[in-house]
């Protein structure tokens, strides 16, 4: 191996290798360059696999940048020190001046050229590596607050509602949708970013080759830049499925959509397994938060809401119809001659008409309403921004169609028939408290049964009320 002769300079006393200690500018700007890459390599690595905060990557890369700059001040120091030797001559060299001046410019000119090629490199090598690691911060920042978001003890509905506009934002997706898959059925659980109805997720039961099957089976992440795929509107060009394993039946999979061809190539790997990790944890802790919350607030027989639940919840509906000045309904429904149902058919029978009537109050209100067992054959409805008068109206449906129901599945002959009879009261023209609400339901009530049954009384006004008392006395 040949190695090439040192280098002398023109003007300069004996056979100095370099201008000053520490070898050629050419070989410090090499060795500078490769330390350079090494840390920034290192620092990469750290920022990628190391847990740390914000502050911490901060400071590390104002240290890599300080970093650089005192190795371009080692590196280029000696021709710094050539230029005021050139400015301050020694009077005993000046003869030398000439030759100095030659050899400068021959040091100068190989500096420059082994500089700018090998600066070239290196600036760009460094500018592209903290683009990466800027990309990468920022990833990591907002799925960190993805993160404290998602865990928090949320109904699963809501969390799946989070969990698409979150992801949405972190992949700068057009289109998120979240897919899941029991048997060879797929199934839409959620979108954001267009409606559901434009998805349509049938097309990757029938698709063998389909990424999103292909992520299912797997349980890998698929990204498919330039793609078109007929589970979403036309115009989105790329796709991202990311599969995770909900519960021991279901594969679930986060899949955006975009319609860039490269929307997902700057996304790290490690971001998107990360992702998939807060998904799976959050929507299985909000499974778990539900079916906990279904067991502390709901009826074991009839799977209607507890009376527990229901007084919270009309406390505070209630300080909402006044603060609103919206008005509140509250009905109490009684099944009759329900003791006589359960001594002629038996308690087993007695249940299945509980359940029968509870499934038919579940479906005929609307999602707002709060249908409740009160206790033994009674239920109880909260009704909010529902005046008095409608909710006679609702309730008078409600028994007419409970009386027109075939209950001989149940176990009753079929001559037998459910009826109920039900009391209103309304917030505030009836009370404004939970307990006085509830009282003026229940004496309305009372007055359907004293009444013969099978009806409806609304409550009577305080005033009513307090000169009816007064009369009796």
């Amino acid at each position: 191996m040949s190695h090439e002769p040192p280098r002398t300079y023109p003007g300069t006393s004996g056979d100095a290798t370099a201008p000053s200690k520490g070898g050629s500018p050419l070989a410090r700007a090499r060795l500078a360059l490769a330390a350079k890459l090494a840390f920034a390599a290192v620092l990469t690595t750290i920022l990628v696999f190391a847990a740390m905060d914000v502050h911490l990557g901060l400071a590390l890369t104002i240290t890599f940048i300080a970093a650089t700059v005192a190795l371009d001040y080692w590196v280029y120091r000696g021709a710094s020190g050539l230029f005021k030797k050139e400015q301050t001559p020694d009077p005993r060299a000046v003869t030398h001046i000439t030759g100095v001046h030659s050899g400068l410019e021959s040091l100068l000119q190989e500096v420059a050229s082994g500089s700018s090629v090998a600066g070239g490199v290196e600036m760009e090598t460094v500018r592209t590596d903290l683009l990466r690691l800027r990309d990468l911060n920022n990833q990591l920042i907002r799925l960190g607050d993805i993160a404290q978001e998602l865990n928090a003890a949320l109904p699963f509905k809501e969390t799946k509602v989070k969990t698409l506009g979150l992801s949405r934002d972190l992949l700068t997706a057009d289109v998120v949708a979240l897919v899941s898959e029991e048997g060879l059925e797929f199934s839409l659980e959620g979108v954001d970013g267009c409606e559901p109805s434009e998805i349509d997720v049938d097309c990757c039961t029938y698709y063998a080759p389909c990424p999103v099957r292909s992520a299912f089976r797997d349980l890998t992440p698929a990204h498919t830049p330039d793609h078109r795929c007929s589970m979403f509107p036309p115009t989105m060009r790329s796709q991202l499925s990311l599969p995770f394993q909900l519960d021991e039946k279901r594969t679930w999979a986060l899949v955006a959509a975009a319609a860039r061809p490269d929307a997902f190539d700057e996304i790290s790997p490690v971001v998107l397994q990360t992702l998939i990790g807060h998904i799976q944890t959050s929507l299985s802790t909000a499974l778990r938060y539900d079916r906990i919350r279904r067991e502390v607030v709901t009826d074991p027989l009839t799977n209607l809401y507890n009376r527990r639940f229901f007084e919270q919840r009309a406390q505070e509906e209630i300080e909402r119809s006044i603060r609103h000045h919206v008005p509140m309904t509250l009905l109490m429904l009684d099944i009759d001659h329900f003791k006589r149902i359960n001594d002629t058919y038996g308690h087993q029978t007695g249940d299945r008409v509980l359940q029968s009537v509870a499934q038919y109050l579940r479906e005929s209100v609307r999602q707002t309403d709060i249908c409740a067992r009160y206790g033994g054959e009674e239920f109880i409805l909260l009704l909010p921004a529902t005046p008095g008068r409608n909710a006679v109206f609702l309730a008078d449906r409600l028994r007419r169609g409970l009386g027109d129901l075939m209950h001989t599945g149940l176990g009753l002959p079929s001559h037998e028939s459910v009826t109920v009879s039900g009391g209103v009261a309304t917030c505030p023209r009836d009370a404004t408290d939970v307990e006085g609400l509830i009282a003026a339901a229940d004496a309305a009530l009372y007055q359907a049964k004293d009444g013969g049954r099978n009806r409806i009384v609304r409550a009577e006004l305080p005033d009513s009320r307090a000169a009816g008392e007064k009369n009796d006395s």
